[in-house]
This record gives structure tokens, C-alpha cells and sequence, in this order.
């Protein structure tokens, strides 16, 4: 087993998300067909925008990014807390179901330590 091909991570076609959720992601997803699927489920916009070239973002395109910034790195930040802490680098289980069980039991496993150790200090 390999990691994701990084072809298979840049679409949003096969996410499964509830109407009016916010993708947040960075440049790697910025395409016309994601924004089309995001209009079409009706996802709330969270992707940063990419410069092209000889095309520099404007000012307000760069504060954007950086909002979206300090979302994502939070997400990020937590997953390779997973990672590394947890050994969360393969599923154990196959099938989306399972897979989504384990996830879950591992985040709520992550957030019971994180709070035993905020209430001991």
C-alpha cells in the first residue's frame, strides 16, 4: 500500500460532504472543476486562490489565503499530531465506514488525552 497519488488528492468530485459545508484547501485544489463542484453541492468556498504567472494575487486574494491559512494549518497541525503521536498513517480497516470509525475513534481518543492534560495543569 502507497500513499494517495497526489492526481487522486486534487479533486472534490468523490468528497461527501452535507450541503452548505466549508472546504477548506489549499492551492493543490484551486481548479475549474472543483469550482464547479463546489457550486453545484452548494460547499461554502474555502480554497486558496493561486497566482499565475506573470499575474501576481491582488491584496485582497493574499488576506484571503492567509485566512484560510490559519484554518487549514489548525486541521493540519491536529492530522500530524495523528500521524506521528498515533501511528494514523494507514487505515487498519478498508471501506469508507470502517475507515470513518476509525478516524473517529482516534480523534475522540486525541481530544480525551488533550483534555486529561489541560485539566492537570
Amino acid at each position: 500500500m502507497s500513499p494517495i497519488s497526489p492526481r487522486l488528492t486534487n479533486s472534490l468530485e468523490e468528497a461527501c460532504l452535507a450541503p452548505d459545508s466549508l472546504v477548506v484547501a489549499d492551492k493543490g485544489y484551486r481548479s475549474m472543476r472543483n469550482h464547479a463542484t463546489l457550486e453545484e453541492r452548494t460547499y461554502i468556498h474555502g480554497i486558496m486562490d493561486k497566482a499565475a504567472r506573470g499575474k501576481p494575487l491582488i491584496r485582497i486574494q493574499r488576506l484571503i489565503n492567509r485566512l484560510i491559512s490559519s484554518v487549514h494549518y489548525r486541521v493540519e497541525q491536529e492530522m500530524g499530531t495523528l500521524k506521528r503521536g498515533y501511528g494514523f498513517s494507514r487505515m487498519r480497516y478498508t471501506g469508507l465506514q470502517k475507515g470513518n470509525m476509525e478516524f473517529i475513534l482516534m480523534a475522540i481518543t486525541f481530544n480525551l488525552k488533550k483534555a486529561i492534560l489541560m485539566m492537570g495543569t
